[in-house]
């Protein structure tokens, strides 16, 4: 009886530290826990301090958007020309007889023109280039803002002269003439520009941002048009090539076989050279022209409202929590 008496009180002193008798914690509520109802309090007690907070957030949020100038978006949508599908259905039939005689078709297996054609309009020296022959520096690097009702630029303090047509230097500007260099340049049209493909259908998707709807649109117009020049003066150049180097295969082969190979691989270069002389798209066909945009695309003031009222919200709610669970914590120790 001694040694059941004996057990019986181990397990109830067990019982009242808070562990079961096979050695687990029990669920009883320690001193270490937190009392929700004691946050709630907490919050509820702090209810006007939190939507101060958040209205006060929420007027940032709208003066600063209303700070930010308005953005155009303005897109077109192509299709692969069907000129480029002829040239390319053309030259596939002698594609392996051209690489093993050393000669270069366009067109002739790896990425598509349209891939190409993406990477290149995405890279620095195309538009270096683009920038260059449409004098579009000033256009990019210095207009601040577009007033709808003028029709004008706003032009950047400091950085740009319209009328003298001349950039002014500042302070700390890497170029001593003030312009900006070539690659500031690339970096911020290329935030400007957006090139996708849909997978599904092959379609093209050329869209520019700006402040001004007009200049939009214009950009738009004339990337496509640089593209199908450049494309067009790819094949031609190669073509070009490819017809002199055939001419002299023929004149030194005096097999009447591949003198036959020779002719109909010339033949098909004379149709890509032919072909590259037609006027409209060579690459890219429109499908949907660019137009003006009359709605603008950013920014978006709405969500950025919301989002600074609900990091107000956020960051008070969890000062108030904070400062709820050091005093807790305080009142313990």
């Amino acid at each position: 009886m001694s040694d059941i008496r004996g057990r019986d009180n181990g397990v109830h002193d067990e019982v009242k530290l808070g562990v079961d008798p096979n050695g687990m914690r029990s669920n009883l509520p320690s001193d270490d826990e937190i009392d929700l109802l004691e946050l709630w309090k907490a919050l509820w007690g702090a209810k006007w301090i939190i939507c101060v907070v958040s209205f006060v957030f929420s007027l940032v949020g709208v003066v600063y958007s209303l700070a930010l100038p308005d953005i155009y978006r303005s897109e077109g949508v192509y299709a692969p020309s069907e000129l480029q599908d002829q040239a390319n259905g053309l030259l596939a039939k002698y594609s392996g007889l051209a690489s093993i005689a050393g000669i270069n078709l366009p067109g002739g297996g790896g990425a598509s023109d349209i891939d190409q054609a993406i990477v290149i309009v995405e890279s620095w020296p195309f538009l270096e280039a683009f920038v260059n022959e449409n004098n579009l520096k000033h256009l990019i690097m210095a207009v601040k803002e577009w007033s709808s009702d003028s029709g004008e630029f706003i032009w950047g303090r400091g950085v740009y002269d319209p009328v003298e047509g001349a950039w002014v230097k500042n302070d700390g500007d890497s170029n001593e003439s003030g312009e900006p260099t070539s690659f500031e340049v690339y970096k911020k049209l290329r935030g400007m520009i957006e090139l996708r493909v849909d997978s599904k259908t092959s379609l093209v998707y050329v869209s520019v941002e700006h402040y001004s709807p007009y200049v939009a649109k214009e950009w738009v117009e004339l990337l496509v048009n640089h593209v199908n020049e450049q494309f067009r003066l790819r094949d031609t150049s190669k073509a070009t090539e490819n017809i002199k180097f055939l001419k002299t295969m023929v004149e030194e082969t005096s097999i009447s076989g591949m003198q036959s190979v020779f002719y109909g691989m010339l033949e098909e270069q004379m149709k890509t050279l032919m072909l590259a002389q037609v006027e409209g798209g060579y690459l890219l066909d429109e499908v949907v022209e660019p137009k003006v945009a009359e709605l603008r695309s950013e920014p978006r003031r709405t969500l950025i409202v919301l989002m600074t009222s609900f990091l107000g919200w956020v960051l008070s709610v969890l000062a108030v929590l904070g400062r709820c669970l050091v005093g807790v914590h305080r009142s313990r120790l």
